[in-house]
C-alpha cells in the first residue's frame, strides 16, 4: 500500500484546530518546490488554515493531526480576545445604525416641516396680493 493510499484509508483529518473556524472539512493540497520537486499541505476549507509542507500526502495529514495543542495554547487568549473585539464593534455599529435611522427620521420631519412652512408662507402671500387688486 502506497503513502497515498494509506492517507485515504489509514488517516482520518482532524478538525480545524481554530476555535472560530466553522471547519468544512479539510483536504490535502500539492504545492511545487522549485528546491524540492511536489511537496503536500493539508488545507482548511473553512478558514484557510494550512499545515506545514511534507514529503508525501501521509506526512501531511500526520503533521496535521500531530500538532501539538501546547503551540496553540497561547494563542487562544488572543483569539478569544480579538473575537470579544470584533463583536463589540459590531455592536457598536448596530447602534450607530440605529441612531442614523433615528437622525434620518428627524431630519426628514424637519425637511418637510420646513416645506409645509414655506408653501404656507407663499400662499399666504398669494392671497394677501389677490384681496389688494
Amino acid at each position: 500500500m502506497s503513502n497515498d493510499e494509506q492517507v485515504m484509508s489509514a488517516e482520518e483529518l482532524k478538525g480545524c484546530p481554530f476555535i472560530s473556524c466553522t471547519d468544512a472539512g479539510s483536504s490535502v493540497t500539492e504545492t511545487y518546490c522549485k528546491s524540492r520537486g511536489s511537496r503536500y499541505f493539508v488545507e482548511c476549507h473553512g478558514c484557510g488554515a494550512s499545515g506545514p509542507l511534507a514529503d508525501s500526502p501521509y506526512d501531511a495529514c500526520k503533521e496535521w493531526n500531530t500538532r501539538s495543542d501546547a503551540l496553540i495554547a497561547p494563542h487562544l487568549a488572543k483569539i478569544k480576545r480579538l473575537e470579544d473585539e470584533l463583536l463589540k464593534a459590531a455592536e457598536m455599529n448596530i447602534q450607530i445604525i440605529e441612531a442614523n435611522k433615528v437622525l434620518a427620521a428627524a431630519c426628514r420631519r424637519f425637511i418637510e416641516d420646513a416645506l409645509c412652512d414655506e408653501s404656507l408662507e407663499v400662499s399666504d402671500t398669494a392671497g394677501s396680493e389677490g384681496q389688494r387688486g
